[in-house]
Parts: C-alpha cells; sequence; structure tokens
C-alpha cells in the first residue's frame, strides 16, 4: 500500500519544554519522562506487569523499569520493550498451563521453571555492551568507517586496547558455529506452532522464553495436539514485516539461514563476511532476515552490501533492533517518498542518497534532545555527510525536541520526526498500543 507524502508532513512531534528545559547555553535539559507521557496506558500495566512512570532517557532511547510479581528488570528503547513485555505475557501465559492441560505426566519432568532471578536476567535488556563500557546510539553516529579490512580487524581483532574495537569471542569460529548450532536445533515445526500462537520471536535471545517453548512444544509433539494461546500480530503497511513474519514461523532455521546466505551472496557480500554476520552475537535470526529483506526490497540502490558491514558492528539487540528499524524506514522512504540511489558507508547509521541528490539520515530513537553532546557530534556528522550534498534531512522515528530542529537547522538539515505509528509499524513480535 502506498502512503501519501503529506502523513509524514503533518507527523512532526515537538517535545518542547514538556519533558526539558533549557540551560544557559540554549541546550535541552532532560528532565523527568513520565511512562504516561511516552507510552499508551494499555502498555504501562495490566494483570502480568507494571511499567514504571519515571522513565530515564539514555542518549536517544528510553530506559524503563518493569516491576513483576517475580521482580523487576530494565529494557533500554521503546521497540525493546514492547518485545520484552510480549514476551513476558507468553512466558506467563505458558506457564499457567497445568499439568493436566498441558499432559505433562506423558513426558516427565518437563515443567521445571528456572529461579526468579535468572527469569529476570532473561528479560533484562542492559545498555552496556559487550566489554561493560555504557555507551549509547550516539557512538554509532561517530564511528566512522573507513574500508572493509577495518569491519573485519574489529570482528576478529582479541586486543582490548581501543574500546572502540570489539572483543566477542573467546573461542574460534568453530566454537562459535557449535554454539549458534545449539542454540537453533530446538526450533523445530512445533516450537516455531507455539511461538506463533503466542505471536513471539521463535529466534528471541530470551532464554527463559525458549525454555518455555521448548517445554510446550515437547508436550505438543507428544499430544499432537496444540491450544491457541494468544493471537499472533499479523505486521500491516510494510511488506518486508509480513513476508518475514510468516517465514520465521513456516519455514526451518536451515531454509531461513540458506535464504540470508543467498541474498548475501547477490548483494555482492563475501563468503567470510556472510558467515560472520550469520554468526553475530545481537542479531537474532529473525532480525538478521528483516535486514537482508529489507536490502532485498532496495531495489536498484547501490552498495548495499556496505549496510551488513555496519550491522556488524552493532554491540547490543538493542542497537540491532534500532538499525533494523531505521533500515525499514529507508526501504519505506525508497518505496514511497524518493528513490534512493546509494546507501552511505561512512558511519553505522543507515544513511541514503536519492536519486536526486539528497542525504537522507534514518533514525529510531525514541526522542531526540540538543544537548552539548549532540551539537559536537551534529557538527562531525555533518563534516562527514555534507561532502555528498548541501541538501541534507534526518528523519526520526518518534519525538524530537524544537531545539534539536533549530540546531541541526542550524548545520544545513531538516528534520522529519513522528514516523512510528503513523507510516511504520512496531518492530515484530512486540505489543501494539492496545496491549495486542
Amino acid at each position: 500500500m502506498k502512503f501519501k507524502t503529506n502523513l509524514i508532513l503533518t507527523a512532526l512531534i515537538l517535545v518542547g519544554t514538556s519533558f526539558c528545559a533549557y540551560s544557559d547555553d540554549n541546550f535541552d535539559v532532560p528532565g523527568t519522562l513520565k511512562a504516561s507521557d511516552v507510552l499508551p496506558a494499555d502498555l504501562i500495566k495490566n494483570e502480568y506487569f507494571s511499567v514504571r512512570d519515571e522513565v530515564t532517557w539514555f542518549d536517544g532511547l528510553n530506559e524503563f523499569t518493569v516491576d513483576t510479581e517475580y521482580g523487576s528488570f530494565q529494557i533500554w528503547g521503546e521497540p525493546m520493550l514492547r518485545v520484552r513485555l510480549h514476551e513476558f505475557i507468553a512466558w506467563s501465559t505458558l506457564n499457567e498451563i497445568s499439568t493436566t492441560e498441558a499432559g505433562a505426566k506423558a513426558i516427565g519432568d518437563i515443567l521445571i521453571v528456572e529461579p526468579a532471578e535468572d527469569l529476570l536476567m532473561a528479560f533484562s535488556h542492559p545498555i552496556l555492551t559487550i566489554k561493560g563500557v555504557p555507551q549509547g546510539i550516539s557512538r554509532l553516529f561517530t564511528r566512522v568507517i573507513d574500508n572493509i579490512d577495518e569491519v573485519i580487524e574489529a570482528l576478529t581483532d582479541n586486543r582490548d586496547e581501543d574500546p572502540g574495537k570489539l572483543n566477542r569471542h573467546e573461542g574460534d569460529d568453530t566454537s562459535r558455529l557449535t554454539k549458534t548450532a545449539e542454540a537453533l536445533i530446538g526450533v523445530n515445526s512445533s516450537y516455531r506452532r507455539m511461538a506463533e500462537e503466542t505471536g513471539v520471536n521463535p529466534y528471541t535471545t530470551n532464554v527463559a522464553l525458549r525454555e518455555q517453548l521448548e517445554r510446550v512444544a515437547k508436550v505438543d509433539a507428544v499430544l499432537r495436539s496444540s491450544t491457541k494461546l494468544l493471537k499472533p500480530k499479523t505486521p500491516e503497511k510494510i511488506n518486508v514485516l509480513v513476508k518475514v513474519s510468516k517465514w520465521v514461523y513456516k519455514d526451518s532455521w536451515h531454509e531461513l539461514v540458506d535464504h540470508n546466505r543467498e541474498s548475501l551472496t547477490e548483494l555482492g557480500l563475501s563468503p567470510e563476511l556472510t558467515e560472520q554476520f550469520l554468526l553475530h552475537d545481537f542479531i537474532n535470526l529473525s532480525l538478521a532476515t528483516v535486514i537482508v529483506e529489507s536490502l532485498n526490497e532496495l531495489t536498484d540502490v547501490e552498495d548495499r552490501s556496505n549496510v551488513i558491514k555496519q550491522a556488524m558492528l552493532l554491540e547490543t539487540e538493542s542497537e540491532a533492533v534500532w538499525f533494523a528499524e531505521s533500515l525499514l524506514m529507508a526501504q519505506w522512504f525508497h518505496e514511497n517518498e524518493a528513490p534512493l540511489a546509494r546507501m552511505l558507508f561512512d558511519t553505522l547509521v543507515p544513511v541514503g542518497l536519492t536519486k536526486d541528490g539528497r542525504v537522507i539520515v534514518f533514525s529510531s530513537v525514541d526522542i531526540a534532545y540538543w544537548d552539548e553532546s549532540t551539537a559536537l557530534i551534529a557538527s562531525q556528522f555533518t563534516s562527514t555527510y555534507d561532502k555528498y550534498s548541501d541538501q541534507r534531512e534526518v528523519w526520526v522515528a518518534d519525538q524530537v525536541s524544537e531545539r534539536f530542529v533549530e540546531g541541526l537547522g542550524e548545520l544545513g538539515w531538516s528534520v522529519r520526526s513522528g514516523i512510528r505509528g503513523t507510516v511504520l509499524p512496531e518492530i515484530p513480535w512486540g505489543l501494539e498500543d492496545d496491549g495486542s
């Protein structure tokens, strides 16, 4: 379905002084956010969880605290919050299936539930990188990539003198492959059917949910029966999400991996980098398929394979979700707003150059403020991209402050915002505004 341009033009949301004040230097000073200001009521409280009213803003994404009967956990970023809340409802629903209903007596002790501490750790999503260094989305705007050798070095280097380098793996690629295969081996047809009926990502990194899905899937496989648990969400508006959502439930993990491998090869990515991407620590198979299929939909756009190189340097799952949604914005823009000519590989941010010569930055942040750090990053970012065009735009998924628009305007950028919830659906496998 095509969407008219005026949907975007009228979707500018300015948070203004509602959530921030101004410093003497005319920078935003973010105040205390309230969950009721940034989330619909159905996502704040229900029988399974309660999101605390006080919300912390950290570098573009909001950090939420969720209280449950088992304890509390924290989530960084609204898209990630929607996914984890949906997963918690699914976990609770699966956990409530009685021994009699599940027929668990037929297969022994598979109803064992993990301790509360382990459960909450599975739902928490820290803002720390793999090295434990607090960083936010802004690092993606400052990290300039010069060549492919740097990407390969960052993925394989075991040195940790440079905090910008990743030191992800203690073992070799063989151990990584074994670990990945072990994580996928239980995703059989019964498991995928349970995931579909609860509407969750079958390849989630949430260990607690995976264990519950495996438990009920074993029962389902033995009894050859299935109980409808939740109504799965069918994404609308974005064809990429519709296709991927069907594939992750219908196709085996072997088929998904083969599809991604074939697509990346056709995009011109080397076999080495293709396998590195497929083994990524923070991009689960479903999210990887969203990224790959988004690139497939960027028809006739040059340098699409560079986007995979950017994704390889993501360091948390929240970053991966941010990146995937930013790329979905680019795909929507290409199909509905203006065709892109090429993707620009200068930082870790999805940036496109349109056929009519405009630089477009796609950023899936919750709220963008203008503080001293943002001003410095924006200046450096401008010097990186002004060589391509003097017509430059920043597209923001959600909200921006008035000062943010003014500050970027002084550097020659125009700003579009409020795209999430108008033309873009939420990332799949998360709760919608009505809590479904």
